[in-house]
């Protein structure tokens, strides 16, 4: 599995689907997501998120 980094955003923003209650993304936490039906994001609270799409990439 492929992970990229799309950008930053600020810890106050509010964008739809970004889980702001994860303190730091781990390389264990990345190994783990799986692919959905329709893309997701997981964010830390730093403000850097990993977009997974459905093809788990």
């Amino acid at each position: 599995m492929r992970f990229m980094v799309l950008c930053e955003v600020p810890s106050s923003s509010s964008i739809v689907g970004v889980d702001m209650g994860v303190s730091m993304l781990t390389d264990v936490q990345l190994r783990r997501l799986t692919p959905r039906e329709k893309p997701y994001k997981l964010s830390d609270t730093g403000g850097l998120f990993i977009l997974v799409q459905t093809s788990g990439s």
